[in-house]
């Protein structure tokens, strides 16, 4: 895989530079500066494991310059071909086709990825894109909250692949010596590959840590993060043995509940929909004769 640099794209420094290339006013973003306190909107969203994920969703005249940052600088930026999480035309499934079909497959998730992005950390970011003085200043102002990268904001998760871009390039400069893949989405790492994964596993850990980030702990009951061909594979919620799928309980899970569906209402609402495209979007086979259960229902007088 290839490591594209970033060029400094930009070189600006003032506030009036900025406001330019952002199509705005320095007294708008000023003003937007002065007001981060009522342009964030809190909400905590449960996790799987029971604890709680905290979303700073921007709202009012932060949203929109959030979206020009977005559009015009982190839009136009390089990210490494390893990254498929907030990056255009790449998604889980992206990133399960790197993994299918290996002897070993090893995953291990970041502990608090956008949390542990500390604004230095960010400013640093859109310092190597080309920005300095108080365009720089305003630029971190304006994408972090509450000391870190929040999740909830659109210009997150394109900060979030270039503060994570040099944890990238060290760990495919592991990858490359020792002959196995290696993805990341968001803050799920994968590799997979042949024997010599297994030696390495403590050097992909240091590098994350050096990196200044951790490894998440095992979940409850999960007793290794290694699996070999005999065990299902799976990263970022997809089987990857033989070919990408979903997992077979949630495979049934959707064909049930649109059985179900149909044989009470007689119609699937817009949630089903969306499980059954999402099914359809990994296996299409599955996907396919669920939508033409769905289409024959709706044939019938």
């Amino acid at each position: 895989m290839k490591t594209p640099p970033n060029p400094k794209r930009f070189s600006i420094s003032s506030p009036e530079e900025l406001a330019a290339l952002l199509s705005t006013k320095v007294a708008h973003i000023e003003w937007v500066i002065s007001h981060l306190g009522s342009l964030y909107h809190r909400k905590d969203r449960p996790k799987p494991n029971g604890t709680k994920r905290t979303l700073w969703i921007p709202h009012g005249a932060l949203r929109p310059l959030q979206d020009q940052i977005q559009k015009e600088i982190l839009g136009r930026s390089n990210f490494t071909d390893c990254a498929h999480g907030g990056v255009p035309k790449r998604s889980i499934i992206t990133n399960a086709k790197h993994h299918v079909g290996k002897r070993i497959l090893s995953t291990m998730d970041i502990k608090n990825c956008f949390p542990s992005i500390s604004p230095e950390r960010v400013r640093r970011v859109f310092e190597e894109l080309g920005f300095s003085g108080q365009a720089l200043s305003i630029l971190t102002m304006l994408t972090t909250w509450e000391f870190q990268l929040p999740q909830g904001p659109p210009t997150s998760p394109a900060i979030a692949n270039l503060a994570l871009a040099n944890l990238d390039r060290r760990q495919l400069g592991v990858a490359k010596q020792h002959g196995f893949t290696y993805t990341r989405f968001v803050d799920d790492l994968s590799a997979s590959g042949g024997g010599r994964l297994r030696k390495v596993r403590n050097l992909q850990e240091r590098i994350v840590e050096t990196e200044g980030f951790s490894i998440k702990p095992l979940k409850d009951g999960q007793k290794k993060l290694m699996y070999r061909e005999h065990d299902r594979q799976e990263t970022t919620g997809l089987v990857v043995n033989r070919k990408i799928n979903l997992p077979r309980e949630k495979r049934k899970g959707i064909i049930g509940d649109t059985k179900a569906a149909l044989r009470g209402k007689g119609e699937v609402n817009d949630s089903e929909k969306g499980k059954i495209l999402w099914l359809a979007s990994v296996n299409p086979d599955a996907g396919a004769a669920v939508v033409k259960a769905v289409r024959q229902q709706r044939r019938q007088p």
